[in-house]
């Protein structure tokens, strides 16, 4: 047999073509995982896990969530409901494919829970809801958010909260999940009509009020007892955050207690806008009108049961009283009441464009 011989150049070549080999080797490897694992960078980010929230819990069965939600954190538990990390993010506006991609976790299974706001960041100072700082293996019942109030009123037009919470087992690979928010706060405007022209139809002399024990809740947005109080209640009020005049010729704004007297030819509305945290069909929640001239209460009624007599359009055959509660976030209730000091009122009441005739209010 003939042994074959090579040159010092033909070894040379033939080692570097081995190299060349390897090195195209290794790149093909390196592409193929890039392909399979499906992280590809481009105008998204496919790798890891992708958060999608959703605010569709409302009366127009929406998504309201870009137009709504400034601020989110993302609290993650484990199995067990051991707290791990959060995730934090802030907008002036979410695009509407707004997606959180989260790509430092294990694969497991885990409870996500969100806490947003519908600004971008509240100060701890402010009169907000706030949010429990929970530490490493905590329980997930450690997450609780309370309004927090002065002295117990609450005059502010405060942040308004949303809740969620997903479980997800994760896989490892890309993969996504949507987490369905709820909103936790109300907004109302009270609208006081006269029933005849009047000169001294003042907001100042009206006490307006909402007085409830709803300040403190768990991470599912439900209604927890104190944990401050000897009576499991922790009665906040209510008060208004703004106040004003409107007439036929424009509104004319509260200022330093003063107001331009209406004249007796033309129309005046008083106008008070107030904000309250979640209600729910069987509290104690009180709307209390009283006119502080003669000290006399012109409406003392059960909140959530006014609201929930409501049957317009809005409101949709399958939902509950508390469903209903719930989705609908701005209420406009309209009152009209005598200019008398010692009088029988009888309530009229507008809720949102419906009327409501209730039985006569002895206030003499």
């Amino acid at each position: 047999m003939t042994q074959k011989t090579y040159t010092v150049w033909q070894r040379r070549i033939l080692r570097f073509s081995a190299f060349t080999m390897l090195i195209g080797t290794v790149a093909f490897i390196m592409l193929m995982s890039i392909v399979f694992s499906s992280c590809v960078h481009d105008d998204q980010d496919d790798c890891g896990l992708n958060i999608r929230f959703r605010y569709t819990y409302n009366v127009k069965n929406a998504d309201a969530f870009s137009h709504e939600v400034k601020g989110i954190d993302l609290y993650v538990f484990d199995e067990d409901g051991k707290y791990i990390k959060r995730y934090s993010d802030a907008s002036e506006q979410f695009d509407s494919g707004y997606l959180m991609n989260i790509r430092d976790l294990k694969a497991g299974k885990y409870t996500f829970v969100c806490m947003a706001r519908s600004e971008k960041a509240i100060a701890d100072e402010d009169q907000e809801f706030q949010i429990a700082r929970i530490a490493k293996g905590a329980d997930i019942n450690e997450l609780t958010a309370h309004l927090d109030c002065n002295n117990g009123i609450n005059g502010k037009q405060f942040a308004h909260l949303y809740v969620g919470k997903t479980n997800i087992d994760y896989s490892g690979n890309p993969q996504s999940a949507t987490i369905d928010l709820m909103k936790c706060s109300n907004t109302y405007r009270i609208l006081l009509l006269p029933t005849s022209k009047q000169a001294n139809f003042l907001a100042d002399n009206f006490d307006i009020r909402i007085v409830n024990a709803n300040n403190w809740f768990d991470h599912k947005g439900d209604l927890l007892v104190s944990p401050i109080s000897e009576t499991d209640k922790e009665e906040v009020t209510h008060v208004p955050h703004s106040r004003s005049m409107a007439t036929n010729n424009g509104t004319t704004t509260l200022t330093n207690g003063k107001e331009i007297l209406a004249s007796e030819d033309r129309d005046v509305a008083l106008i008070y806008d107030l904000r309250s945290a979640r209600l729910f069909r069987n509290d104690d929640t009180r709307l209390v009108i009283t006119d502080k001239r003669s000290g006399k209460e012109v409406f003392n009624h059960s909140l959530p049961w006014l609201l929930s007599l409501y049957g317009g359009d809005q409101r949709h055959k399958d939902w509950d009283d508390q469903e209903y509660l719930d989705r609908q976030d701005h209420y406009t209730l309209t009152f009209y009441v005598d200019d008398t000091r010692d009088y029988s009122f009888t309530a009229r009441v507008k809720v949102n464009g419906w009327i409501l005739n209730l039985i006569d209010t002895d206030v003499k």
